[in-house]
């Protein structure tokens, strides 16, 4: 499952995603040059310590000159 996600100023949104079925969503969060863009993650249903394996949250600039370069996981 994939999400397109724009951010304007002062918007937050919340998102609730539940489905056993389809284990992996993907989102591409879009944000406007000089700004920043704040992911909170409040819970990861499911993950269980040393689950990592199965259950991974990475975050990738695709701007950058190295594409696909991790910032975060």
């Amino acid at each position: 499952m994939s999400f397109d996600l724009y951010a304007k100023y002062g918007n937050n949104r919340t998102l609730s995603l539940v489905s056993p079925k389809k284990p992996y969503y993907q989102w591409r969060l879009r944000v406007p040059s000089g700004h920043v863009v704040r992911l909170v993650i409040l819970t990861l249903q499911g993950a269980t310590p040393g689950s990592c394996s199965a259950n991974k949250l990475s975050a990738y600039d695709f701007l950058l000159p190295l594409q696909n370069k991790i910032i975060a996981r």
